[in-house]
C-alpha cells in the first residue's frame, strides 16, 4: 500500500514537471510584434539599437521600406556594441510568421557597415535573425508590405 502511494506521488510529480516544461516557444502570436525603429544621424533604422540596424537606400519615398516581392538595397550597420564582432562571419535570415518559411538574406564578414540587396517573398511579419559564427546574436521583426 505504501509503495503504491509513493509510486502515485512520484508519477504526479513527473506529470507536473512535464507540464511545466511544455511552454509556448518564442514564435507564438504575442511575440510577433514589429520592432520599433530608431534613428542614427537622422537615418531611419530597423533592428536593435546598439547592435544592428538596416537602413533603406533605394526606392521611392512613398514606397514601403520592405516591399513584398521586390528587392531593396540596404546598409547593414553593426554598431558599437558589436565592435568586438568585426571580422566575424554573419548570416542574416528571415522567417515568415504565417508560413514559417526561412530564407537567407545575406552572408557577410562583419564590419561597421555593409551594403546588401535582398527582398521578401510574401507580405506580413518577418523575423530577422542574425547569427555570428553560427551562434544566435540578435533578432527583430519587420513588416513586408505591398509595393
Amino acid at each position: 500500500m505504501i509503495i503504491q502511494i509513493r509510486f502515485i506521488g512520484i508519477m504526479c510529480i513527473v506529470c507536473v514537471l512535464f507540464l511545466v516544461g511544455c511552454k509556448a516557444d518564442d514564435t507564438d502570436e504575442d511575440s510577433w510584434q514589429e520592432s520599433p525603429t530608431f534613428y542614427i544621424d537622422d537615418k531611419k533604422m530597423y533592428g536593435v539599437k546598439g547592435e544592428i540596424g538596416l537602413e533603406r537606400l533605394n526606392g521611392e519615398e512613398n514606397e514601403p521600406d520592405f516591399p513584398a516581392t521586390q528587392g531593396r538595397l540596404y546598409n547593414i550597420h553593426f554598431f558599437d556594441a558589436a565592435k568586438e564582432l568585426y571580422g566575424e562571419e554573419a548570416v542574416i535570415t528571415a522567417t515568415h510568421q504565417n508560413t514559417g518559411k526561412t530564407i537567407e538574406l545575406y552572408n557577410l564578414i562583419t564590419s561597421s557597415i555593409a551594403s546588401a540587396k535582398f527582398g521578401f517573398e510574401d507580405e506580413g511579419l518577418w523575423k530577422i535573425s542574425v547569427s555570428i559564427n553560427e551562434e544566435p546574436y540578435t533578432s527583430f521583426i519587420i513588416r513586408a508590405e505591398k509595393p
